[in-house]
């Protein structure tokens, strides 16, 4: 609800979400060869509820001078329940075959944030400050058990805590933006914010259980980020722009509580005793130029240079567990193309882009199931592999094409198909792109293969407020993967749970969403 008097006016608004979902995770290419429908360990269960409340408000002071004030408070609750294969079975010593994790989050959090606008000649000058806080409450508990037929955990035991925290974060800034008309063509853009966070965690486990973790810790993140940007209409149909801008990030107190290698975290979320991580800064250069050739017929090119420095990067340690740490400098560069014509009746659009994503300094990762792991000179530790400066970062495909388009059949009816296409990525463990399958002791290729995909759509209006819709994914059934990792696996084809001396360094994959139909009906409320 809100309300528009003049030179004041407010709007206040809520939301709450309540869902859950199940994510099977990654499945052996052994096993979804014999059967798609396998799942590797099961429950994969994640419950989230959120409530957040937030109140704008602007004042126009004069005819050149606007404040305006936003408020919000946020209530999350996030809690996991993980099956999972006993890293540490070993008959006759350890019987249990599975694991049983759970965790659960709660979050409160708090922000404000005031600023002023005003207009003077060829400049509009925004400057503000704001304040954001956040207290989090992490608990992560475990149970051994058995894996049963279907591969789900079955405890034997009450669940243990690992551990049991509490953490905060505090960010207060200050912030400008300068937009100068240096020519009714020519606009010049300036800005900066200078962040400070606060970041500290205490173990309440260790304090209130006798828990033997040592968690408590506390970080300072500071940093000014300056931006620039040049937009030049060169014509009425052809515009030019530029710009730099820098980022940063600091750890959240997952990722500062989870970035030990000696003490590696149930993935996702989990908090050990572990050494500070610093933040993370980008810095973006990009440039490009968007026109017309003819009405309703558009067109833009641009390319840009993401360099990361100190990124954050999960390592894994296992095909579940891993830890958080920083990597040198990370760099992401391409081409982004685009061409649009919207008429009557036919709408459409094409679109690629080009992504050359890459380590851009060497480091040594952990990945036990890469062949190559343990045999460079430069990386002598425990499963260790060599990355080198230029190695594709895993995970994000160098080539991406979409096309979409609509056409109004009728004033009510519309038909409409998308298609997209991805080049062949690597899989996360396979960073040096080094990894080769013996089809022994090491299988998988380290890549997942592209794909393309077709969706149609349509929708009908029965009135003004009322549509009816349907959609039809991945129209021909494809099999494909969109991501993958390379990991020990300790079941055969069928499912059934190996010896530990039997488990085999495999790839991982998650398959893609089959053929899928949805009908459903839209409506608007006040039309």
């Amino acid at each position: 609800m809100g309300q528009d008097r003049g030179k004041l006016s407010w709007d206040l608004s809520f939301t709450h979400g309540d869902n859950q979902l199940v994510g099977n995770g990654l499945l052996p290419e052994s096993m979804l060869m014999q059967n798609r429908k396998q799942v590797y360990t099961r429950p994969d269960r994640t419950d989230n509820r959120m409530s957040m409340l937030t109140l704008n408000a602007s004042y126009q002071l004069s005819d050149v001078q606007t404040i305006s004030m936003t408020a919000y408070t946020r209530r999350s609750r996030y809690s996991t329940l993980n099956g999972d294969l006993n890293d540490d079975f070993d008959p006759p010593d350890v019987e249990e075959s599975g694991v049983e994790n759970r965790t659960r989050t709660q979050q409160h959090g708090e922000g404000l944030a005031l600023q002023s606008t005003v207009s003077a000649g060829i400049h509009r000058f925004t400057f503000g400050a704001s304040v954001d806080r956040a207290r989090t409450r992490f608990a992560q508990t475990e149970a051994e058990g058995f894996l049963d037929a279907t591969r789900s955990v079955v405890p034997l035991e009450e669940a243990e805590v690992d551990a049991l925290l509490a953490g905060k974060s505090r960010t207060a800034s200050i912030y400008f933006y300068d937009l100068v008309t240096l020519r009714p063509d020519l606009q010049l853009s300036l800005s900066g914010r200078y962040n400070d966070t606060r970041v500290t965690t205490r173990d309440e486990g260790r304090a209130l259980l006798g828990l033997s973790t040592q968690l408590d810790g506390e970080g300072r993140y500071r940093k000014f980020n300056p931006a620039a940007g040049l937009t030049w209409q060169a014509t009425p149909r052809l515009t030019a722009y530029g710009g730099w801008s820098q980022g940063s990030r600091a750890p959240s107190p997952i990722e500062l509580g989870c970035s030990d290698p000696q003490n590696a975290c149930v993935l996702p979320n989990a908090l050990q005793s572990d050494p500070p991580l610093k933040q993370v800064v980008s810095q973006t250069l990009e440039a490009g130029l968007r026109g017309t050739f003819a009405p309703g017929l558009s067109w833009n090119a641009s390319v840009f240079r993401t360099l990361n420095k100190d990124d954050l990067l999960f390592v894994s340690s296992g095909l579940s567990r891993g830890y958080f740490t920083n990597f040198g400098r990370t760099l992401r560069r391409g081409v982004e193309l685009g061409l649009e014509q919207r008429t009557d009746p036919l709408t459409w659009s094409l679109s690629y882009s080009y992504l050359q994503a890459r380590y851009d300094s060497p480091a040594c990762l952990v990945s036990e199931s890469n062949s190559s792991a343990e045999t460079s000179s430069a990386c002598g530790g425990e499963g260790e592999i060599a990355v080198r400066r230029g190695d594709r970062l895993p995970g994000l495909p160098a080539h991406h094409l979409k096309f979409k388009v609509d056409w109004q059949v009728t004033p009510a009816w519309t038909l409409g198909a998308q298609y997209r296409a991805y080049s062949r990525r690597s899989v996360r463990g396979n960073d040096n792109g080094a990894h080769t399958p013996d089809g022994v002791e090491f299988s998988g290729t380290g890549y997942v293969g592209g794909y393309a995909l077709l969706d149609l759509t349509t929708s009908w209006k029965l009135g003004r407020s009322v549509e009816l819709f349907a959609k039809v994914a991945n129209v021909f059934n494809r099999r494909y993967a969109s991501a993958g990792q390379l990991g020990r696996n300790g079941f055969d084809a069928g499912g059934a749970v190996l010896p530990p001396d039997a488990w085999r360094n495999e790839q991982f994959v998650a398959p893609g969403a089959p053929r899928a139909m949805w009908l459903g009906v839209r409506m608007q409320l006040g039309a």
